[in-house]
């Protein structure tokens, strides 16, 4: 005789539904604060949170004048209509503060995608630096349509703008040369050019808006580039890494970086301002000081 066996489920204790659909509209709902939480933090906290970073730069053949010495720098303002002039203004007053022996600023002093915004020469009054304050042009300067009008005003405020030349700056008995190259993306770079003046064996330090272009400044013997442009991509997530990146940014796209195959090294600022998408999130605007320090010593 067979017999069939069915198996009978228990029966579920009363409430069960009721606590399960509470803890999963629960759940939706935390689920969905979080998401609002991190678009507001991206959209309108971050953005406005300038952090000060300090940097020590290894450079093996650095002169012993030069061991200990300081650059701040600052990089794509972007003033114009997604940018507000206080925020500008907070980021010039950081650089100012930290009291560093040369500021550079590397570009981008505009949005250019809709109109030049507002770059006057009274708004970099209170940029002061011991060996001088120098700048580079980027693409969105170009793109305003008025690339002459912002290297007039920052002429103005005291601002050399470096394009394709260099300065010679002495540091106690040490002469160094900083060069200055013109925007990889709508100018016509030539570092050649730009350190035609230097003597052999000077040690020379390289702005150029664009980070990639750091294979070409490692190819001309330059140890150290500075530049700005890729804003660190704006959005950066946890093992993702940068979601959002701009052509001649990609490479070296945050941060101090080392070009191989070389000891050359380049930092990349990933920017005071920013473009669309209008977000930031875990890429907050920076302010940096850079200590250049010989290789293989500690600060």
């Amino acid at each position: 005789m067979s017999t069939d066996e069915q198996t009978v489920a228990a029966p579920r204790p009363r409430g069960t539904n009721r606590t399960r659909r509470r803890f999963l509209k629960r759940a939706a709902v935390g689920a969905g604060a979080l998401l609002a939480g991190s678009a507001g933090w991206a959209s309108f906290l971050e953005p406005r949170w300038i952090r000060v970073r300090h940097v020590s730069v290894p450079l093996p053949g650095l002169p012993p004048a030069l061991d200990g010495f300081t650059i701040g720098q600052l990089s794509d303002l972007h003033a114009g209509p997604h940018v507000s002039p206080r925020h500008i203004r907070r980021g010039i007053e950081t650089v100012a503060s930290l009291e560093c022996d040369l500021i550079v600023l590397t570009g981008d002093f505009v949005w250019g995608g809709a109109g030049p915004g507002e770059v006057k020469a009274e708004h970099f009054a209170s940029l002061r630096a011991r060996h001088g304050v120098f700048a580079v042009l980027g693409n969105h300067d170009y793109w305003s349509g008025r690339v002459n009008d912002i290297r007039r005003e920052l002429t103005r405020a005291g601002i050399r703008v470096l394009v394709n030349e260099s300065v010679p700056i002495k540091v106690k008995e040490t002469r160094w040369w900083l060069g200055g190259v013109d925007d990889l993306w709508s100018g016509a770079p030539d570092v050649t050019a730009a350190f035609v003046g230097a003597p052999a064996g000077a040690f020379r330090i390289l702005l150029c808006h664009e980070p990639d272009f750091a294979d070409q400044a490692a190819a001309a013997g330059l140890p150290l580039q500075l530049s700005g442009h890729s804003h660190g991509g704006q959005v950066r997530l946890p093992f993702l890494g940068a979601m959002i990146l701009p052509q001649y940014g990609e490479k070296y796209p945050i941060g101090l970086q080392r070009i191989e195959p070389t000891d050359s090294l380049v930092y990349t600022n990933v920017g005071l301002g920013l473009v669309p998408p209008l977000v930031r999130f875990r890429c907050p605007p920076e302010v940096t000081r850079l200590t250049l320090v010989s290789a293989g010593s500690q600060r």
